[in-house]
């Protein structure tokens, strides 16, 4: 039994993946190497409607799918990188028409890389932003109504998809000898529709056969008034607390040389290790985005970025100055 256990924690490490880079894929679907049976079951599934809100602090996002809506609770303190990803997809609209592609009865639902045409019954998988690291060294476990990144085999290889646990997963937490998947949040309302959406019929790919689509995600922030409730904040506020996550890891500009076909930025950064090579950065003069660089060398707090012509936007090239904000695309 315990030979079989760690091969089927192995299996969920492959299928589970929502990278680009996989050996395997197609346009229309993911590739999923195993079977649903051979995935683990479990008959301990307390009904669970709405959870208790672990903090007035806390982002809420708000997944509206076509079967109903699903609010979860992000938990910003205990992973922070994580919750700062999936705010940046979802404030930049990126989620709204992507599907539920993979669920599993008894296991997980999983979605955020594939967009679907209704009309011609098309699926895609969408680019992403770069990959994040892996916080599943957090203290939070995969029990029922958790949500957590998806990721291949590398530990740090999650971007843009994700998973709601319908049962208590143990096997994916972190632990010595493995990375675990991280959780970042809970489901506080619309438990149900995750698990009507866990029960709907899939294809032997784990695809759902009627399309479970995310019309919209949204992000809001809960504040506590002096009775005690929870009530949301307005909009304006709620961009703001979003734009503190999304802009964490701003910098500055040290120095800028004009060159053909690109010009060159050298840019301090606030936290050592903020961005790799390869990242997609902006530059800001007084809130506005002027142009966008490719990161091409890193080295502690220090990163040299690449800006090509067509990077620039109108009117605005060669007018970056010493001290400029710089910060993830």
């Amino acid at each position: 039994m315990r030979i079989v256990f760690v091969l089927i924690c192995s299996v969920f490490l492959v299928a589970c993946g929502g990278n680009a880079n996989t050996s395997k894929r197609q346009s229309s679907a993911p590739v999923v190497k195993t079977q649903p049976k051979e995935l683990p079951k479990t008959t301990n599934k307390p009904k669970v409607t709405q959870a208790k809100p672990l903090s007035s602090s806390m982002p809420l996002a708000r997944i509206e799918t076509n079967l109903g809506a699903i609010v979860v609770e992000l938990d910003k303190k205990s992973a922070p990188e994580t919750v700062r990803n999936f705010l940046t997809y979802a404030k930049s609209g990126f989620y709204n028409g992507t599907v539920f592609h993979r669920v599993i009865d008894g296991f997980m639902i999983q979605g955020g890389g594939f967009a679907i045409d209704v009309e011609n019954k098309q699926f895609s998988r969408k680019v992403t932003r770069p990959a994040i690291i892996n916080e599943a060294n957090n203290g939070l476990r995969n029990e029922r109504g958790t949500i957590a990144m998806a990721r291949t085999n590398d530990p740090d290889s999650a971007t843009s998809q994700f998973y709601i646990n319908t049962v208590n997963n143990g096997m994916l937490n972190y632990r010595p000898g493995s990375a675990g998947y991280c959780v970042f949040g809970k489901v506080i309302q619309g438990m149900d529709v995750v698990d009507k959406i866990g029960k709907t019929k899939t294809t032997d790919r784990d695809w759902p056969v009627s399309p479970i689509i995310m019309t919209a995600v949204t992000v809001t922030m809960p504040t506590v008034d002096n009775t005690g409730a929870t009530n949301k904040t307005s909009p304006k506020e709620a961009d703001s607390e979003i734009a503190e996550a999304t802009e964490s890891y701003f910098g500055k500009v040290l120095s800028f040389s004009v060159g053909i076909p690109s010009s060159v930025i050298n840019v301090e950064l606030r936290e050592s290790g903020a961005v790799k090579k390869g990242d997609v950065l902006v530059v800001k003069q007084q809130g506005e985005v002027i142009c966008t660089a490719s990161v091409v060398r890193v080295h502690a707090n220090k990163a040299i970025a690449e800006i090509a012509k067509s990077s620039w936007v109108s009117g605005q090239i060669g007018k970056i100055n010493k001290g400029d904000e710089v910060g993830l695309k």
